[in-house]
């Protein structure tokens, strides 16, 4: 089975099969993959196929057993779905404007892949709901157009990349008693759900650390910021470069000289 997407334009995510192959074999403990949400969109299917899985993926199974024991983490920027409204192929129209007929192509190319894949490796059902558990609808699956998805299938661990940094810097136990500043280049609905801005702020949020968001565009309320744990929110004034807003902003938050 070879997805028209995977071979459009060299389309395929089997790069990356073959750097998690050099990577097992350096003898690592751990081996962590950042995806974002848009790369080669061909539902992980090269990387699967890199891997040995076979142009119809029969031998899945196999990769599946072969990875079972090396510890995958998938750090993503993006909680979409492989299939559905929120999914990897939907996204491509809402973020980025691709055109719907597209999108619509893609999705129905990701659904055949994924019948595939619960063909040769049926879904594990629910505890509670006797349901099957579909894992083009996990969380992240979407992410790098489908290598989250293959990565998920191997066994990889789910967590959303800012997280993962917060715990592997120790910038947790660094937040008590700080001033956290957060640089991007805009603070607006996306930024405020999903990504550092949004993850770090929780952090402080949790320890009672105030926390300032500077950024070339601010179009985020109060009120929304303040649910987050942001205290403030600043913007260049006209004439004014992010630099420059940075010294005016500290000179707000610096406590007088007693």
């Amino acid at each position: 089975m070879r997805s028209r997407s995977a071979t459009r334009g060299g389309m395929t995510s089997a790069g990356v099969g073959a750097l998690l192959t050099a990577a097992r074999g350096t003898g690592v403990d751990r081996i962590v993959v950042g995806v974002g949400p848009l790369a080669c969109h061909d539902g992980g299917l090269g990387l699967l196929q890199a891997l040995g899985a076979g142009e119809d993926l029969a031998r899945l199974p196999e990769v599946r057993q072969d990875w079972a024991g090396t510890n995958l983490v998938l750090a993503t920027t993006t909680e979409a779905t492989l299939l559905g409204f929120n999914g990897a192929s939907a996204l491509l129209t809402e973020d980025f404007g691709v055109a719907p007929a597209v999108s619509q192509r893609l999705e129905g190319e990701l659904g055949r892949l994924s019948d595939r894949v619960n063909q040769v490796v049926p879904p594990v059902k629910e505890l509670l709901t006797g349901l099957p558990r579909r894992p083009e609808r996990e969380v992240g699956s979407g992410a790098g157009g489908g290598v989250g998805y293959a990565l998920q299938l191997l066994g990889a661990r789910t967590v959303p990349g800012a997280r993962l940094l917060l715990d592997e810097l120790g910038l947790r136990e660094r937040l008590p008693g700080s001033l956290l500043v957060l640089v991007t280049t805009s603070y607006d609905g996306a930024t405020v759900h999903d990504g550092v801005v949004a993850e770090t702020a929780k952090a402080a949020l949790d320890t009672a650390t105030p926390t300032v968001v500077l950024a070339a565009e601010v179009a985020v309320g109060r009120r929304e910021g303040m649910a987050l744990g942001v205290s403030g929110s600043y913007e260049p004034r006209a004439g004014e470069d992010l630099p420059a807003t940075a010294a005016r902003v500290a000179r707000t938050w610096t406590p007088p000289p007693r």
